[in-house]
């Protein structure tokens, strides 16, 4: 066998396996569009906990939303991803870490 059967021969094989390979992927990519759930943006709430006062990641404003760092973050974070976050305020580390815990709430910016 000289190197242009050879040749031939890998190239054949090559076509043979991208062709399986390509419907592999495109039988798995289908499968897996179809167990992601369909959700219109603003549909995902996340609950977030935050500080009262711990500056320069929270505190709250006047009309007690909270501000800061963390909150301007997780607010671009969501925004791009089309989550909506609803906040829960805690007065020390304790609370909001027992609420994280308990499943009160779903994260803690930092």
């Amino acid at each position: 066998m000289n190197n242009r059967n050879c040749s031939y021969i890998i190239t054949y094989v090559f076509r043979i396996l991208s062709c399986k390979l390509r419907k592999y992927i495109l039988i798995k990519a289908f499968f897996l569009f179809l167990s992601i759930p369909a959700y219109s943006e603003g549909d995902i709430v996340l609950k977030a906990g935050v500080l009262r006062n711990f500056p320069p990641l929270y505190s709250v404003s006047d009309n007690g939303s909270p501000e800061g760092f963390a909150i301007d973050t997780i607010e671009s974070i969501t925004e791009k991803a089309g989550f909506s976050v609803e906040y829960s305020i805690y007065d020390n580390y304790h609370k909001l870490t027992s609420a994280l815990e308990s499943g009160e709430i779903d994260i803690i910016p930092k």
